[in-house]
């Protein structure tokens, strides 16, 4: 019975751990692909000014 609670105990802590790194990737993720919208933005308002640089690019 104490063999099996020491058991449950460690599979719990180990559950919330991997419930933590799914959290952090995702959050990682996320943090990640707003980055990258934020890039395409300025890139598509700097296409604007500089359409030379828009053709390089799309190309």
């Amino acid at each position: 019975m104490g063999v099996l609670s020491l058991y449950y105990t460690n599979f719990s802590y180990a559950a919330k751990s991997i419930n933590t790194m799914i959290f952090q990737t995702n959050h990682l993720l996320t943090s990640l692909i707003v980055g990258l919208n934020k890039d395409e933005k300025n890139v598509t308002t700097h296409c604007e000014y500089t359409p030379l640089f828009c053709i390089s690019r799309s190309g």
